[in-house]
């Protein structure tokens, strides 16, 4: 039995339903949200091995939701789950830090094997030996650009952005 805690947040009924009976018939513990603001209050109160968000929520959307896990957790995966497939929306879902991105309609077998692939990655990262940040140097460079790991911040010449750890 998998017995991982997936939360979803999904507004549609049927395919949030669907979602947590297939989930559930698969091993999984499965906490629904009916919306983005619902999402973020259950992700505050117990820990969750993977989110599965709806972009095209009311109220707080998807990437809202996902922007604000990441400022809380940085580690934990999320995979996005829309009817929004045009490339610009795949790319700010990844740059906000969802680790994947599942268009309407999808196949179930497809989301469980993505779902599957995303909790071992997050597993091998877990229990692989790691420096340390201690041990990591502080910033990279290359020509100049400069990365600095500890406090998230990338800089190509005299323009700074702030990045996510996955980043």
């Amino acid at each position: 039995m998998k017995n991982e805690h997936i939360l979803i947040a999904e507004d549609d009924a049927n395919i949030r339903n669907g979602l947590t009976d297939t989930l559930e018939s698969e091993g999984y513990r499965v906490t629904p949200a009916v919306d983005g603001e619902q999402a973020l209050k259950l992700f505050g109160q117990r820990k969750y091995a993977l989110v599965v968000l709806d972009v095209m929520m009311p109220g707080k959307s998807g990437y809202d939701v996902c922007r604000a896990i990441r400022e809380q957790n940085k580690v934990v995966p999320i995979i996005m789950l829309t009817a929004k497939g045009e490339e610009i929306d795949k790319v700010v879902g990844l740059q906000l830090g969802a680790d994947d991105y599942v268009t309407k309609p999808f196949g179930v077998h497809e989301l469980l094997a993505r779902i599957e692939a995303v909790l071992r990655r997050a597993k091998q990262s877990v229990s692989k030996p790691h420096k340390g940040k201690q041990d990591q140097p502080e910033t990279f460079k290359f020509g100049n650009a400069e990365n600095d790991t500890r406090q998230y911040r990338a800089r190509i010449g005299k323009k700074t952005a702030s990045r996510s750890a996955r980043e």
